[in-house]
């Protein structure tokens, strides 16, 4: 790109001297006045220029060499033809630019639609104050808020209805959720259902795999096996040793994935086959395709990656990228009477689709677990 900067006294001059020295494909970047130093100097106009010589370039090499001298001189008439048709293609980082500027000018408009709009509504006014507490971004905010006051033209309630803002409360708890996905709650077949856990370390993965396999031989009377693969941490084999006990249910360490294919195989007979893992930083690639090999083992089957709902957006969302590479068929939200607003959790899950399958609101075993439903999740909406 070409950049120029001329000092001229009128805007008419300084158009001349950039056209014959970047051409007409030049854009003007900005001007402003320059007051003269002395009374005897007028006053000047400082203009900034530029232009992308790419794009030139492209065109020259495509045989556009449309002008010279008045004159119409090489031209290909076959490359105009590609040229005008062919699709235009963005690289990468234009495209990125471009989604970015999209989502501002989106954002925007929520926000203008609310300050002229419903800025004298007390009811979404409280709303909004509501969504913002419980940790959901400006951006998430104001689009719910746009959206609920659709509801109310449509509905036409007034601040005189006693029952308006409870109910404008739970349509916005609607609109929070619309987007969120759930699996059903898993059952026993006629074969052996094999299900993993994995995710970050202290996020209830060992307790959550132990509440499910308790509670399934309570409803299912199913017969059950617990592998483990989680043979470094000294605490998480006492604690699956200690329940598998007192539940009669076998567990077994595994310390390699050729024994899991050994434990799969003398286990197939079982109802349910339940894996664990160890605990990874997000950010532990290497330890990350550790536990893809042993997973990998196994087939196809329930892959749920466990997690703690007391975490920032930007780590959860991180956590889901870098956890991708295992295949998650759900989530498993842990922690949720931990958590003082989950607002960070459902606007990453919004975006990132990825279905929840359970619940977990207490250490209690097997009791504070919960499949996975909107109704329920609902009461955390707002603090």
């Amino acid at each position: 790109m070409k950049i120029k900067k001329v000092l001229v006294s009128s805007i008419q001059e300084g158009m001349q001297i950039i056209t014959k020295e970047l051409g007409e494909d030049a854009i003007i970047l900005s001007t402003r006045n320059i007051e003269s130093e002395t009374s005897d100097d007028e006053n000047k106009i400082e203009i900034i220029a530029a232009v992308d010589d790419s794009f030139s370039k492209e065109v020259n090499e495509t045989g556009l060499d449309i002008k010279n001298n008045g004159h119409t001189n090489n031209i290909n008439t076959k490359s105009i033809e590609n040229t005008l048709t062919d699709p235009i293609v963005y690289s990468d980082g234009l495209k990125n630019q471009i989604f970015e500027i999209k989502q501002l000018l989106s954002d925007l408009s929520h926000r203008v639609k609310f300050k002229f709009n419903n800025a004298e509504k007390e009811e979404l006014k409280t709303i909004l104050r509501l969504l913002l507490n419980s940790e959901f971004s400006e951006e998430f905010a104001y689009r719910t808020i746009d959206e609920l006051s659709e509801l109310i033209d449509e509905k036409n309630i007034t601040e005189n209805n006693d029952n308006s803002f409870n109910y404008l409360k739970e349509k916005s708890k609607e609109i929070i959720f619309k987007n969120i996905k759930t699996l059903p709650p898993v059952n026993k077949s006629e074969n052996c259902t094999i299900i993993s856990f994995f995710g970050t370390t202290g996020g209830g993965k060992t307790t959550t795999l132990i509440k499910l396999a308790i509670l399934f031989k309570i409803i299912f009377n199913a017969d059950s096996v617990i592998l483990s693969t989680d043979v470094n941490k000294v605490g998480a084999i006492e604690q699956l040793q200690t329940y598998s006990s007192i539940a009669a249910i076998p567990h077994y360490a595994v310390y390699s994935p050729e024994d899991l294919a050994i434990a799969l195989e003398d286990n197939k007979t079982k109802d349910f086959i339940f894996i664990d893992t160890t605990g990874c930083s997000q950010q532990d690639k290497e330890l990350l395709q550790e536990i893809k090999k042993y997973l990998d083992i196994a087939d196809e089957h329930y892959r749920f990656l466990v997690q703690s709902c007391n975490v920032g957006k930007a780590t959860f969302r991180q956590i889901l990228k870098e956890y991708s590479i295992l295949n998650p068929k759900g989530i498993i939200l842990t922690k949720l009477d931990e958590a003082a607003a989950l607002g960070n959790i459902i606007e990453v899950l919004d975006e990132e689709k990825l279905p929840l399958v359970y619940f977990t609101n207490g250490t209690r075993v097997p009791d504070d677990i919960e499949p996975a439903n909107i109704d329920f999740l609902k009461q955390y909406a707002f603090i």
